[in-house]
């Protein structure tokens, strides 16, 4: 359940921690088909429709909208065949196939629907390689790195949309006023474009009238085309673009560790512009609402696209080019990041790492709904009112009832002030804090006051990093 878009195969085990004697930390081991098992067209009907049981159990159709991105994702060509390709799950590969099977006009031809998928943590592993240039200084990337690893963006373009926002991320480079208001915009833009929008020939036109500036609806509209993470390069640009210069000089020569590019993606989560580059394919192909005859592995693609080419009609000179160049000139195994992050945080860390990373939008109580600082007391009842409902549904849809049973530590974190207001406290969430209120709160008398319960909740991975801290 956890690894809702890729684990489609219940016979293969994709990811498990092992505990070595010489080591008294756990570390993660990743395993992976290298050979696509039985019949190919067998292992598709389960893969299918394991993920329609799954989507049925989690009632993910009215949260995963079909935004606009997906028809940037997905591959057309003559069948007609139709690939949703997130980034980092061979994109580049196929881009190539699909360019040489729109010349064709081959009689026959099947249509067909397909989704690549990929394990997550090897996604992310990827992205660290290809964006961070896999813990080297950001300086070695020159033409000589570009040409082994293929990359194609120049410079400025990881500088505004990845170096410089984890150099915030991590406070080396301090978040301006200007920063914050100016994502924050691009946030709000964004979230009202992606409720009232509709796709006509290729283009996204707004269907409510507003205020927002061309300026803002442009960036807003690219948001939902392209990714949330150019909301980030817009507030990144417009802050400290005039300090250009001065921030190349200071930072020219950094670099950053696969921790610190992990809390760079739970950072940008926070603020509701991750990157299209590790945003789970549950958002980006929205599986739960579009039906996929082929659900392929990255690891075993070769095979697995030629059963797919077969069936449409396509020849068998169409094959997949093998497009791995960064993995092949990385000098540090998958594995061997992950194991150091298990040194440093934990097993439970890791599991939790792998939780996050696949299903942000299904377990979080907490960021399910953005919330901009407003004054609109209708507008703040509405955000609660739809966390309600939506945590509400989420328990329905998994069945928790029986298993989170009320426990007596319930009654321990529960802070009690006259109404009576009730609040669930966890620690490393704002306990501290709420506790210092109550305490005078318990020393009013207010004549008229109005019963309430609430929970105080926090991103599970910032909860860590603060315990940790």
């Amino acid at each position: 359940m956890i690894f809702s878009v890729y684990l489609l195969d219940p016979q293969v085990t994709y990811s498990q921690v092992v505990s070595t004697p010489t080591s008294a930390m756990p570390q993660l081991s990743l395993h992976t088909e290298s050979q696509p098992r039985g019949d190919l067209h067998q292992v598709f009907r389960e893969r299918r429709e394991y993920l329609r049981e799954r989507c049925r159990r989690l009632h993910l159709k009215d949260r995963f909208l079909s935004l606009p991105w997906r028809l940037h994702l997905t591959f057309r060509a003559p069948g007609p065949l139709r690939v949703c390709v997130p980034f980092k799950i061979g994109s580049t590969s196929w881009r190539e196939l699909n360019n040489r099977l729109k010349e064709q006009t081959l009689p026959n031809l099947k249509p067909a629907s397909a989704i690549l998928v990929r394990h997550p943590l090897s996604r992310l592993a990827s992205a660290y390689r290809d964006r961070f240039l896999n813990g080297q200084a950001i300086s070695d990337s020159n033409e000589s790195w570009k040409q082994r690893t293929g990359s194609e963006a120049n410079w400025n373009y990881y500088w505004y949309g990845y170096w410089l926002p984890a150099l915030i991320s991590s406070g080396r480079v301090a978040a301006s006023s200007d920063f914050e208001e100016m994502l924050r915009q691009d946030v709000e833009v964004f979230d009202f474009i992606s409720r009232h929008h509709v796709v006509k020939d290729d283009h996204v036109e707004i269907t409510r009238e507003n205020d927002f500036s061309e300026q803002d609806k442009f960036v807003g509209t690219y948001m939902a085309v392209v990714g949330r993470q150019m909301g980030l390069q817009d507030a990144v640009v417009f802050a400290y673009g005039n300090m250009t210069e001065q921030l190349k000089t200071r930072y020219g020569n950094v670099s950053f560790s696969f921790n610190e590019f992990l809390e760079f993606v739970v950072w940008s989560n926070d603020l509701g512009v991750l990157d299209s580059h590790w945003t789970p394919c549950t958002e980006l192909c929205v599986p739960c609402r579009q039906d996929y005859q082929y659900i392929l592995h990255l690891e075993t693609i070769a095979q697995e696209s030629e059963v797919l080419l077969q069936d449409v009609g396509y020849p068998q000179e169409f094959r997949l080019p093998a497009k791995h160049r960064t993995k092949e000139h990385a000098n540090c195994p998958r594995k061997k990041m992950y194991r150091t992050l298990s040194r440093n945080v934990g097993k439970r860390v890791l599991l939790l790492l792998a939780l996050v990373i696949n299903s942000l939008a299904l377990i979080f109580i907490s960021t399910h709904i953005q919330v901009t600082k407003t004054s609109d007391s209708a507008i703040q009842q509405r955000v609660f009112r739809q966390r309600r409902e939506h945590l509400q549904e989420r328990c329905r849809g998994l069945n928790l009832t029986d298993k989170f049973t009320t426990k007596t530590w319930v009654n321990f974190l529960t802070a009690e002030a006259p109404g009576p207001l009730k609040v669930c406290l966890p620690p490393k969430a704002g306990s501290s804090s709420w506790f210092q209120l109550n305490e005078q709160l318990k020393l009013m008398n207010p004549t008229q006051s109005h019963p309430a319960t609430a929970i105080l909740v926090r991103h599970p991975l910032s909860r860590l990093t603060s315990a940790y801290r």
